[in-house]
């Protein structure tokens, strides 16, 4: 899904010609369009769905998240890495196709994630408490710089924890989404577009779930929370559209292309693989968690929604 790289084809003299030719046709711009519109409706109803069955008992919610956290990881995992590795070790690019370069921008960015998270956890924190503090006065012999004093501020650094979740899930996704993208629109065989449409209404759709399902405990504006959805819904179509914009001149098997989608599909595949362990993963089933359940049966069924949602994903690796 992170749009495999072309293979290189012998040239003259045995030599690699990195070049693909493009075609054209009014149905394949038709399942273009088509698709880049059904990916967005399929996106928006995913990103909703959770928001509509929020109020509906925790367990339900429980469901969607441990769900959510299997997709996030089999994408990055089934969908993304592979392509990455594949463009990052073509022998277009011509130097160290042995490296393992896309498993080295996987770790940094990763790793990467890690630091940012930790940094926008403290700015969060400090953003939120402030708030509190206009609001609360400090009650008698409370040491107002000593720590988290109050309710709020406890609830501030859980609040905070959130929302740096959301802020990168939501960046590996988008980084990833513009790409899937751009590989629709310069698609060329009609049956690759009509798989790669089906396989991206489905895939988008998850996704979708995944991001609202991080987004409910964030406690964002509605307006707030309608921009962050709209941002993934639209990166998608905005790819596609790039693509259709570049179609005549585009050479999937070139060295910027290859390089370009590459890095940006390993750093993506970082994001999420730490954002699926770490943030979706642990906290879904730590038992402190006032969300996490505590009885026996559901606890089990989240484990077998986890790997149903990692399954939903490894299918779709079959179309695309």
């Amino acid at each position: 899904m992170g749009g495999d790289s072309p293979e290189p084809a012998p040239g003259p003299a045995g030599e690699l010609e990195c070049a693909v030719n493009g075609g054209s046709g009014a149905e394949a711009l038709s399942w273009r369009v088509g698709g880049m519109f059904g990916i967005l409706v399929c996106s928006i109803i995913g990103f909703a769905l959770p928001y509509l069955l929020r109020k509906q008992h925790r367990t339900v919610l429980f469901f969607f998240r441990t769900f959510a956290a299997g997709v996030v990881l089999a994408v990055a995992i089934v969908h993304i890495f592979p392509g990455a590795q594949e463009a990052l070790s073509n022998p277009c690019l011509g130097f160290a196709e042995e490296f393992p370069w896309a498993s080295i921008f996987v770790l940094y960015a990763a790793l990467i994630s890690f630091v940012v998270e930790c940094y926008l956890k403290k700015v969060l924190l400090k953003t939120l408490q402030s708030n509190n503090a206009k609001n609360h006065a400090p009650a008698e012999g409370e040491c107002v710089e000593c720590g988290l004093n109050t309710e709020e501020d406890e609830k501030a650094l859980v609040v905070s924890g959130y929302r740096a979740t959301s802020y990168t899930l939501e960046a590996g996704i988008v980084f990833h989404s513009i790409f899937i993208g751009i590989a629709l629109g310069t698609t060329q065989d009609i049956e690759e577009i009509q798989s790669l449409v089906i396989a991206l209404m489905f895939h988008q759709g998850f996704e979708g779930i995944s991001l609202g399902t991080t987004l409910i405990p964030c406690q964002f504006s509605k307006l707030k929370t309608v921009i962050m959805g709209l941002l993934f819904a639209l990166t998608t179509p905005l790819g596609v559209v790039i693509g259709l914009a570049i179609y005549s001149s585009y050479n999937p098997a070139s060295k910027a292309a290859l390089a370009t989608e590459g890095a940006f599909n390993a750093i993506s595949a970082g994001i999420l693989i730490y954002n699926g362990l770490v943030d979706l993963v642990v906290p879904a089933f730590d038992e402190t968690d006032e969300s996490t359940p505590k009885a026996a049966v559901p606890y089990f069924l989240g484990f077998v929604s986890l790997f149903l949602g990692a399954f939903s994903m490894c299918l779709l690796a079959l179309w695309a």
